[in-house]
């Protein structure tokens, strides 16, 4: 059995996993709208994302690639 995972290296608490890449992604934008939508609730600090320079440095992140998944109107402030 196969599938693909997405793990964010700020949000190590958010993952998403499909069987098919666009499966994938898609549930990769749902789960990281939801969970800062769940941390600015609950008034906690939504940290500054990592470069994807400073992502790949990390050891643990070598056996994937990086992906860009797009956040729109969840939090009120840059990030």
């Amino acid at each position: 059995m196969g599938g693909f995972g997405v793990w964010f290296p700020d949000l190590p608490e958010c993952t998403a996993i499909g069987m098919a890449l666009e499966e994938t992604r898609s549930e990769a934008v749902k789960c990281l709208a939801l969970h800062l939508a769940e941390l600015a609730r609950r008034g906690l600090p939504i940290p500054s994302p990592s470069s994807i320079e400073e992502t790949l440095a990390d050891p643990e992140n070598r056996a994937g690639f990086p992906v860009i998944v797009p956040c729109f109107g969840v939090v009120s402030r840059e990030i």
